[in-house]
């Protein structure tokens, strides 16, 4: 093959010199200028001579001039991941650093959660007839079941409406119910059809069949769990506001996702209400802080499974959510230049994400299904024939 060479009109070489070129290496120095930025997040301050405010909200930078501090509080809970699991030892040489996806072995499903203002659970408002058993309640198709074994067995629909609070607070519900049972138990993917003496046929759909599911975890014993951080519950006396410590929440995603590949639950809220959601992927960078070498900045990204927020309640899968953490890790040098982290504090990140407002309230390990005893507020709810139920469902 031959190679032609074509003279290129003095035209185009006009345009390309005026326009092309400039552009290009304009987007150079763009690229450039953005690669070498470097983000130094701003320390907060202090109020002066306030103890009082310094420890609610500014507890996890005021334990660093306060020595006593932490012990005063006497709170195990705001140190219990470094106590159990050890400090972190943070022996990167070069900087920046991207952590690879730590990924839990389980993936949690999700949603809908239920909310104690709904009657979904057990309102037949919608049935037409005796017969219409499609429009049924999802206790009312569990009472049908139940009384087909037995016909004096109470009603849980009934006993239901009993627990039904049409003033609760919006967010009062099954959030940490389904939490706890999209890590241990299996994703309900399939409608279920019983057919009662070979007369009628009744109809669990998904968002029957994980209602259900949900409410055998709803009153399970707090014994059964670890906590890590304080929850708060109302009481500011004994509240640190920028609690869990951003070394222990690292620390603990080193231990339980990087290492074990188990998943986990955070309170995404810090205040009175409590929003869970089970957390099964996540993935960090760290960057050096200038004339702090003794300082780390943490940019971390969490994956949750999301509850529902639309009508379909029969949705079957994960809808991922994904939350960025900002926080400086601070430690100490050991003799092979490894930094040992002892504190840490929340910051405002590049994004204007800003992790002093938003962070984890604290976090809960469930423990192995085998070790856990299941169990519902309504005590007309049998967890065997919600298990058998649910056996065709997965």
């Amino acid at each position: 093959m031959s190679l032609q060479f074509k003279v290129i009109s003095p035209i185009i070489l006009f345009f390309l010199y005026l326009f092309i070129i400039p552009f290009l290496i304009s987007c150079e120095f763009v690229s450039n200028h953005d690669h070498n930025k470097t983000f130094v997040p701003t320390r907060p301050e202090l109020q002066p001579n306030n103890p009082k405010i310094n420890a609610q909200k500014y507890g996890d930078i005021y334990r660093e001039q306060d020595q006593d501090f932490i012990n005063a509080i006497n709170d195990p809970s705001l140190t219990a991941v470094t106590r159990e699991f050890g400090l972190s030892k943070i022996s990167i040489k070069e900087f920046p650093y991207s952590s690879e996806f730590a990924i839990a072995d389980v993936k949690p499903w999700s949603s809908w959660w239920y909310p104690k203002r709904e009657k979904n659970l057990f309102d037949n408002s919608k049935v037409r007839s005796s017969k219409d058993y499609k429009n049924f309640s999802t206790l009312s198709k569990f009472d049908l079941i139940k009384k087909n074994k037995n016909k004096n067995a109470p009603s849980a629909a009934a006993y239901e409406k009993t627990l039904y609070n049409p003033n609760a607070l919006s967010w009062e519900g099954l959030c940490d119910a389904w939490s706890i049972a999209s890590i241990l138990f299996p994703e309900p993917k399939r409608s279920v059809t019983i057919n009662l003496n070979n007369n009628y046929d009744i109809i669990f759909e998904v968002k029957d069949l994980k209602a259900l599911l949900l409410k055998t975890f709803e009153s399970v014993d707090d014994q059964y769990f670890k906590y890590y951080g304080q929850k708060f519950s109302g009481q500011e006396n004994a509240w640190i506001y920028p609690d869990i410590f951003p070394e222990q929440f690292h620390r603990f995603l080193e231990v339980q996702l990087f290492e074990k590949h188990k998943a986990f639950i955070i309170d995404t809220d810090q205040g009175v209400e409590m929003w869970n959601a089970p957390v099964f992927k996540a993935n960090y960078t760290m960057t050096r802080i200038p004339d702090e070498p003794n300082s780390i900045f943490v940019r971390t990204w969490i994956y949750l499974a999301d509850s529902i927020k639309t009508d379909d309640h029969n949705f079957v899968g994960t809808k991922e959510v994904v939350r960025e953490y900002d926080y400086v890790l601070k430690g100490d040098r050991d003799s092979n230049g490894d930094l040992i982290v002892n504190l840490g504090y929340w910051v405002k990140g590049p994004n204007n994400n800003d992790s002093r407002r938003d962070h984890p309230d604290f976090i809960i390990l469930p423990p192995d299904i085998q070790l856990l005893k299941r169990k519902s507020w309504n005590p007309e709810i049998d967890i065997e024939t919600v298990d058998e139920i649910l056996s065709t469902s997965y």
